[in-house]
């Protein structure tokens, strides 16, 4: 499902279904990235308040949606060239298996979301090709908004969304499972000059990048 381009009331609509499927969710601004509360970090290990909650959809009704990482993890596809984000998603599924879960912004660039079965941490390879982001603990990226760059609506694949897919019922990978991946890619793709650095070192935070 599309959220309205004008996403008027989609937040109050949607966060108590999201907030039921068990994903940690914060406000996002509109058209942008950047979360519209500050502290949003703590939500990685601790949930919001029914108050928090009812703060967002009645002051922030029409804002957009992030998902905050830490019980899941993200690996964000920063890549524009199609042949090379296409390989990279079939190392994807080869190495850490299939998730039913994918979001495009600005395509070809995607994010595959899973279940973190221990701390995992963020990071990026930056290759020739573009930046292969890891984004965990600590980190965010919009579900539900208008992607700055193409001003058009997010959206899912057709293994389904959050709104009707479950956390636990999403695939669960391990820390070790996300070097083994990064492993991969460093042996088939080129490293560019800014090689790996923790994602707390790259300009922005929680996937501000416009993918």
């Amino acid at each position: 499902m599309l959220p309205p381009s004008d996403l008027t009331g989609f937040l109050a609509r949607s966060i108590p279904f999201l907030v039921d499927n068990g994903w940690d969710v914060i406000p996002i601004k509109p058209g942008l990235k950047e979360p519209a509360i500050v502290r949003w970090e703590r939500f990685s290990r601790t949930k919001a308040t029914e108050a928090e909650l009812r703060r967002w959809t009645t002051t922030m009704a029409s804002h957009s949606i992030g998902i905050v990482c830490g019980r899941v993890v993200a690996i964000d596809v920063d890549v524009l060239d199609p042949h090379i984000a296409n390989r990279v998603s079939g190392l994807i599924t080869a190495i850490l298996g299939p998730t039913p879960l994918s979001r495009i912004g600005q395509a070809p660039k995607e994010v595959y979301v899973y279940r973190a079965k221990d701390v995992i941490y963020s990071t990026t390879v930056a290759t020739m090709g573009g930046a292969i982001d890891i984004l965990g603990d600590r980190k965010q990226f919009v579900a539900y908004g208008i992607h700055p760059v193409t001003q058009r609506p997010y959206q899912w694949g057709d293994g389904g969304e959050p709104l009707d897919v479950r956390v636990d019922s999403i695939p669960e990978i391990s820390a070790q499972d996300i070097e083994n991946f990064l492993e991969d890619i460093r042996r088939r793709f080129p490293v560019s000059a800014a090689g790996e650095q923790p994602q707390a070192a790259r300009r922005g935070s929680g996937g501000s990048t416009p993918t």
